[in-house]
């Protein structure tokens, strides 16, 4: 998986998607179902791949299930991928630990068997979760056959997790940052300070010649 990704909360424009992929250089390349824009991430891509200037090997691809799609997982990943146009994505995170927002409620064993068989079809090459503290993981790590590769959660100088992040690498799971610079001007959630303005961050960007992001 690529370190630097591209997060297309927002993102309606496939063009945009294009254009990061071929111009700046993304190669990990981020979506969900809630988001309700896998369409135009997929002809973004497909419009990258068209030019020949990358293939779809050379594209990390991930997407996530939601709430109200656990009761069937599979389906939900063949509209994904039906959206993507692609015949399998690179990591399929499981968005979010509760079954807010759905009928009824799937026990996380259950669950996260029916991920397992996706990987199985070759659906996903990969599983990961979202939002996951360290009792959950350590719960899902007693049973998966296919543990969790990554877990993406909001991580940044105001947000470090430091006990998470360090039962993350100790079971070689990736910790995967969203928002890493902080939650200023976030359009969904709470709203966060500056974190290029505090003194802290400053100073260390003066000290390691950087810029304060």
């Amino acid at each position: 998986m690529p370190v630097m990704g591209l997060g297309t909360l927002f993102h309606k424009d496939a063009n945009a998607i294009t254009n990061a992929i071929n111009n700046v250089g993304y190669r990990n390349i981020d979506t969900a179902t809630i988001t309700m824009n896998e369409a135009q991430v997929g002809k973004g891509i497909e419009q990258a791949i068209a030019t020949g200037s990358v293939a779809r090997e050379d594209i990390f691809l991930a997407t996530k299930i939601w709430h109200n799609q656990y009761h069937d997982p599979e389906t939900a990943l063949r509209k994904s991928l039906k959206a993507l146009k692609t015949d399998y994505v690179d990591m399929y995170y499981l968005h979010w630990p509760n079954n807010f927002f759905s009928g009824s409620q799937v026990p996380m064993h259950v669950l996260w068997a029916r991920l397992e068989g996706l990987v199985d079809k070759g659906l996903c090459n990969g599983l990961a979760v979202s939002n996951f503290n360290t009792q959950l993981l350590a719960d899902i790590l007693t049973y998966a056959r296919h543990k969790p590769l990554a877990n993406q959660i909001c991580l940044n100088p105001a947000c470090a997790q430091t006990d998470l992040g360090k039962f993350l690498v100790d079971h070689d799971i990736t910790p995967v940052a969203y928002s890493p610079l902080g939650r200023l001007g976030s359009k969904m959630g709470p709203k966060g300070d500056n974190l290029t303005e505090k003194p802290i961050v400053q100073e260390m960007a003066t000290k390691y010649s950087r810029s304060e992001a």
